[in-house]
């Protein structure tokens, strides 16, 4: 999968299924946790919301968890949408905007 990214400046991480929102938080740590973005739906990304500095869950087919909600910024139907926002991000702007 990681190959798929080459030249692009993305990294990926594989989280484990036993210890998953905690290696989701710690990798957040280990950046600058103000200048990321995380995505995310399930219970287990709710640390990894709470921390980012831009925090979007995910209300896809498989729905959101209340704590994924309370933990973040904003929400979108889809991971397409989020795509489609980085192309114009002054629009994640304006949303975000107090």
């Amino acid at each position: 999968m990681e190959d798929i990214f080459d030249g692009t400046g993305v990294h990926v991480k594989v989280v484990s299924k036993e210890n998953g929102s905690i290696d989701k938080k710690d990798l957040i740590e280990s950046l600058n946790p103000k200048k990321t973005i995380a995505l995310g739906n399930g219970s287990n990304d709710a640390l990894m919301l709470k921390m980012s500095g831009i925090s979007i869950a995910v209300l896809g087919n498989e729905g959101l968890s209340l704590e994924a909600l309370g933990n973040s910024d904003l929400v979108i139907k889809n991971i397409n949408d989020f795509f489609e926002m980085m192309k114009e991000p002054k629009k994640l702007i304006a949303t975000l905007r107090k």
